[in-house]
């Protein structure tokens, strides 16, 4: 028997080495096998009842991969191999400790949370999905505004808004939902973090309603401030340059940061079938007055440019309001066709 089936409070201690038949153990719960040459691999998610396949571990409800049965009483898991992937308890202090140094839970929300929720004020509630969820604090906003939140995250120990189930899992493979099933796709500080933009995107499209909406937001390395760092210093972030993450999970998918552009964003969600149709950031646009003499010229320049160029270089977006003298982050909006 491959299995075992867990009691609440109990924890399983395999005294055998996990089936050498991975494909068929993946199949077996609910999971899909590895199809990407980056760790981790996806966390097989395992069937109502709390059945779990050997030489994986099982945590108590609140850390990680465990979660409530939607029927109530059992405990159905989602599980994480002991390979790779151990949880760093004290940056998970640190990080609770960020969003909220007074403890107070949830924090009021800061510019740029504000400025994703006035975007969702707009919107008729529906199904949404907020990967990476993160602790939950959007998650939990966007709840009382009449959402239907999933959240899906790597590292779920983070999440301390309660009352929602966290499916876990690595936004470089496949997202273990069902093909159109959200209206909804919020992405905040995610899509910079994956090895493949084009990859999360494809999965975006999947899942996303014909219709919905995807709102991807990433650091905004596009805007005045970091052109002129790169052009003085040739780099745009000491976290790029580095690769220093503040991330709870020892796994380099949950450590990785990448230099992403809005370019990059917006051709990749062309080819996969959206239509973006707004670009705003968390700040005021030109509010650094200093700085208007650069973006004049950079929109200057631009407009000697053939129509491929400003297809290929999304010359009217990457020189808006917003994307060159916004705030810190850049916030795609975009219409699934």
């Amino acid at each position: 028997m491959l299995g075992k089936t867990l009691e609440r409070g109990e924890t399983f201690s395999p005294s055998i080495p996990p089936p050498e038949d991975l494909e068929n153990a993946a199949a077996f719960c609910n999971g899909f096998p590895r199809s990407s040459p980056h760790p981790p691999t996806p966390f097989p998610r395992c069937g109502e009842g709390g059945t779990i396949l050997p030489g994986l571990r099982v945590a108590e409800t609140g850390v990680a991969g465990v979660r409530k049965n939607r029927s109530g009483g059992s405990i159905s898991v989602n599980v994480a191999s002991t390979q790779e992937g151990a949880i760093d308890e004290g940056k998970k202090a640190e990080a609770w400790e960020r969003k909220s140094p007074t403890g107070e839970w949830p924090p009021p929300p800061d510019r740029y949370e504000r400025a994703l929720l006035d975007l969702f004020e707009g919107f008729k509630p529906g199904r949404l999905l907020d990967v990476p969820c993160g602790q939950g604090a959007m998650s939990l906003r966007l709840r009382d505004m009449g959402y239907k939140v999933s959240c899906f995250d790597i590292a779920p120990e983070l999440l301390r808004a309660e009352g929602f189930t966290v499916e876990t899992g690595d936004m470089n493979e496949s997202l273990p939902y069902p093909d159109r099933e959200f209206d909804y796709i919020l992405c905040k500080n995610g899509a910079h973090r994956v090895f493949g933009l084009d990859r999360l995107v494809s999965e975006f499209a999947r899942i996303t309603k014909t219709g919905g909406i995807a709102v991807i937001s990433v650091p905004n390395y596009g805007r005045m401030e970091r052109r002129l760092r790169f052009f003085l210093r040739g780099s745009v972030s000491r976290n790029i340059n580095s690769q220093e993450c503040e991330g709870v999970l020892d796994s380099p998918a949950a450590n990785f940061r990448n230099g992403l552009l809005y370019p990059q964003i917006e051709i990749s969600l062309r080819r996969h079938g959206f239509e973006v149709e707004r670009v705003t950031s968390d700040g005021r646009a030109y509010r650094r007055l200093h700085l208007l003499p650069f973006v004049l010229l950079a929109r200057f320049f631009c407009l000697f440019d053939t129509a491929k160029d400003r297809l290929d270089f999304c010359t009217k977006r990457v020189n808006s309001a917003h994307a060159i003298a916004g705030g810190g982050h850049i916030i795609v909006v975009a219409r699934r066709l």
